[in-house]
This record gives C-alpha cells, structure tokens and sequence, in this order.
C-alpha cells in the first residue's frame, strides 16, 4: 500500500514539541505545578490540533480510493465499499484500544484525574464516526457547518463526555466533539483538494521500495509512539515521586 511522505513527515515532526509538553505537563500533573503554563510550551501543546487534521486527511485519502468522483457515490462499488468499512472499523478500533490503555493506566495512576475522552478515543470515535462522509466532499462540507453550530444537549455523564455538552470530572486529557469534530472535517476537506486522485504528486507518494527517513518512521509509528511515551513519562514521574 502507498504512504504518503508529507503526511508521515508531519507526524514526524509534530511528536518533538508534543513529548517536550507532555514533559512538562506530566510533572505539573504529578508535583502540581504550572510549566505546561509557559507560552511556549503552551504553543508546542498546540500542535494536538494538527494531529487531528491529519487524522481528517488520512480518513478523506481512503475514501477517494473509493470515490473518484464527488457527485456519483451510487456508483461505488458495493464490495470496495465493503472492504473501506471493515478497514476503517479495524484502525479505529485499534486506536481505541491504544485510548484505553491510556485510561486504565491513568486512572491507576491518578483515579481522580483518569483519562475518560481523550485525544485517542476522540480520532477513533470521529474517524469511525465520519468514515461515510468522508467519502463525499459537499457532504463533509455540510456536516462542517453543522458541526460549528450545533449544541449538543445535556443527557448524562456518559454521553456529555463525549460531546462536550457539560463537564462532569476531572481530566487529564479531554477531546470533546464540539471543540474538535470541526478541526476533523477541516482535515477531511484538506485531503480531498489537496490528495486528489486524478491529480497526484507523484513525489508525495510513497512506495514500499523508498528508503524511509526518521521522520517518516516516526510519523509511520506515531500511534505507538504516543502510547508508550505517554505511559513512560506519567509512570517515571508518579514512581519519583513516591519513592524520593
């Protein structure tokens, strides 16, 4: 299967200013400081929003392998459209399944502060979400305009969680939809204009064969890596902590 370098290199460039905030605002977490609250660092915490268009991007790009054209989806081919959902639900669940480890650890870790919606479950959720907008432009662009007006009602802790409705705990990390399903379909319109099938750049596109860089490595892993360096810096510092 094709990559696309520029996207994996974005990756792989945004996970340096991530670590360094998540260094920072994993031993304010701990010791109950306020560094993360330094402009900079602040700013290098920022770059989660790019992640989150790239995620919008990868999501547009498998689906306009199945729509070459933005006016006839009737004319998709039932099995390829088979094929693009079962793949989409296998990668959202796998990032799901990263989320939750990130949950149990968490809220071993810090039970009053545990992960409940975070950054990960937010791309698997939104990924699996919009997967059958992606496929249309005009429709994700409808759904754009929704998204940045709508008010999801209060129902309860479970459903407000997720949408963003109401705050009912306290967090280290939360993604609602209505702060975050806009910056998704931004990404979902970028990779639709900017990935066009019938117009690619055929430098962008990465082979198998291609000798891959660090950065390409990085943000072909960054799943993984957010994972385990997440994990490495939250237990480091709870386990100083305790014992000096």
């Amino acid at each position: 299967m094709n990559r696309y370098s520029s996207i994996d290199i974005l990756r792989g460039l945004s996970f340096f200013p991530m670590f360094i905030f998540h260094f920072f605002s994993g031993y304010d977490l701990v010791h109950s400081t306020n560094l993360s609250k330094n402009k900079l660092i602040f700013f290098f915490g920022l770059v989660r929003n790019l992640y989150l268009i790239l995620a919008g991007v990868s999501l547009a790009i498998s689906a306009k392998k199945l729509n070459k054209d933005d006016n006839s989806l009737i004319k998709i081919d039932k099995d390829e459209l088979k094929n693009y959902f079962i793949n989409r639900f296998k990668r959202s669940g796998q990032i799901l399944l990263h989320g939750l480890i990130l949950t149990v650890i968490t809220h071993i870790l810090f039970p009053d502060q545990g992960i409940k919606f975070g950054i990960l479950h937010f791309i698997a959720f939104s990924t699996l979400l919009l997967s059958p907008i992606a496929i249309s432009q005009t429709l994700t662009i409808i759904v754009l305009f929704i998204s940045i007006f709508v008010k999801f009602p209060i129902i309860n802790s479970f459903f407000d969680t997720i949408t963003g409705a109401e705050i009912h705990y306290s967090t280290i990390d939360w993604f609602p939809l209505n702060k975050n399903l806009p910056l998704m379909l931004i990404g979902i319109l970028i990779g639709h204009v900017a990935f066009n099938n019938n117009n690619k750049n055929k430098n962008n596109n990465k082979n198998n064969t291609d000798k891959e860089t660090m950065l390409e490595w990085i943000g072909k892993n960054s799943l993984y890596l957010y994972t385990s360096h997440m994990v490495i810096i939250l237990i480091v510092y709870y386990y100083l902590a305790k014992h000096y």
